[in-house]
C-alpha cells in the first residue's frame, strides 16, 4: 500500500500546504485585533482631517475621548478613499450618525486631498477624523485593511471588532447588545419604537 501511496506524496504536501497557507492568511493583524477585544484602546498622536469648517488639529485618545459625548459608547470606523467596501458601506454608517451614535472615523494610509473628496462626495457622519497616514495605530490596533469597525466603552475599552462591511444584519449580531448595555437603549429597534420615538421629540 505504501508504493501506491508514494507517488501520490507530492500531491497530498502539496493539498498540506496549502492548508496551512491558507489558515495562517492575514492571521497575524487579525490575530492582534481580536485580542485587543475586551482590552484598552491605545494611545496615539494622530492630526485630524480638515474639512469644510473643521480645522485639522492633534489628537490623544484623552483628547479625542473629551471631545466624545460623556458616558458614551463610540465607533472608530476604519475607511479610505483606495477602499470600494468603504463606498459600499457609508450609508449604513451615516445612517448610524443619524441615529445619533458618536462616530470617530479613520482615514487610513490615504492622501488629505482623496480622503477630503471621499467626504464631499459621500457626506461626511464623523465627529471627528483622524488621519492615519502612516498606519501607526492602525499598526496598533491590527488592522488588516478596510473598512474595519471598533465598538469602544465610554471607559475606552475595545468591546467588539468587525472586518468588512458593517450592514443591519452585522451590527444586530455583533454589535446591537452591546451598545445596548453600554448606552441604556437600543438602536434601531422595531419600527412602531422609532416611530414613537420620533412623536414623541
Amino acid at each position: 500500500s505504501m508504493k501506491k501511496i508514494m507517488p501520490l506524496m507530492p500531491f497530498i504536501i502539496f493539498i498540506l500546504l496549502g492548508i496551512v497557507f491558507y489558515l495562517s492568511i492575514g492571521r497575524d493583524p487579525t490575530l492582534v485585533a481580536n485580542n485587543l477585544v475586551g482590552k484598552d484602546f491605545p494611545d496615539f498622536q494622530l492630526e485630524s482631517l480638515a474639512f469644510e469648517d473643521q480645522e485639522s488639529r492633534p489628537y490623544s485618545l484623552q483628547g479625542l475621548q473629551r471631545a466624545l459625548p460623556e458616558g458614551q459608547p463610540w465607533i472608530l470606523n476604519v475607511w479610505g478613499s483606495w477602499c470600494p467596501q468603504c463606498y459600499v458601506e457609508h450609508p449604513f454608517i451615516t445612517a448610524l450618525s443619524d441615529a445619533g451614535v458618536a462616530l470617530v472615523g479613520m482615514n487610513y494610509k490615504d492622501e488629505t486631498a482623496k480622503g477630503q473628496g471621499f467626504l464631499k462626495k459621500m457626506g461626511n457622519p464623523y465627529q471627528i477624523i483622524l488621519q492615519d497616514m502612516e498606519g501607526s495605530l492602525g499598526l496598533d490596533l491590527g488592522v488588516s485593511g478596510a473598512p474595519e469597525t471598533y465598538l469602544v466603552s465610554p471607559q475606552g475599552e475595545i468591546l467588539a471588532r468587525h472586518a468588512g462591511v458593517l450592514d443591519k444584519a452585522v451590527w444586530d449580531q455583533k454589535f446591537a447588545k452591546l451598545w445596548q448595555d453600554n448606552n441604556g437603549h437600543q438602536l434601531f429597534s422595531r419600527q412602531s419604537e422609532a416611530t414613537e420615538e420620533q412623536g414623541a421629540e
